[in-house]
């Protein structure tokens, strides 16, 4: 770029924009003033309340997926599968209580060492008692409700299918 025209150069493009005609353009229309939104340091702030947990049927194990506004492109691409996971976690016998605190722990870690994906294996619940699954609602639950979490959900058959869930982190 840096070279100045020449007048060879302008009167070239004149010539090839002489048959353009300018766009028809609206006169400008000023605002109301009394119709301005306040600005969002007026505005009154109300307290967001907490997500309610997931509603789960533990007879089933159908696929999943939950997202914030926050998850964006990598949120789509984690829904399709195609984001492959950083880290995993697999909670295979493990109680609730442990469970829960690995699982914190997990996130955690994960948070620190920048991992952008993890996945959790909760299992499927197959050998539970007639109450169900007891580690996939309970990560249901806490991924729903930890603001650490952008999006999850149930990973291709292939990567574990409804035994695991795929979790996006806030970065």
């Amino acid at each position: 770029m840096g070279q100045k025209l020449t007048d060879a150069d302008r009167d070239e493009f004149r010539k090839a924009v002489a048959d353009i005609k300018p766009l028809r353009t609206k006169p400008r229309v000023e605002p109301d003033k009394g119709s301005r939104r306040k600005s969002p340091a007026r505005r009154q702030q109300t307290p967001v309340p907490p997500p309610a947990p997931v509603q789960i049927d533990r007879t089933k194990n159908e696929p999943l997926w939950f997202a914030r506004t926050n998850a964006g492109a990598a949120g789509r691409s984690l829904e399709t599968g195609q984001l492959d996971p950083d880290d995993t976690l697999d909670l295979h016998g493990l109680y609730e209580d442990a469970a829960r605190r690995k699982l914190e722990d997990f996130l955690a870690a994960s948070i620190s060492n920048h991992r952008l994906c993890v996945r959790i294996i909760t299992g499927k619940g197959l050998r539970s008692d007639a109450a169900g699954p007891i580690l996939r609602p309970m990560c249901i639950d806490l991924l729903k409700t930890d603001p650490r979490v952008r999006a999850f959900c149930t990973p291709p058959a292939r990567s574990g299918g409804s035994g695991a869930l795929d979790v996006l982190l806030v970065d």
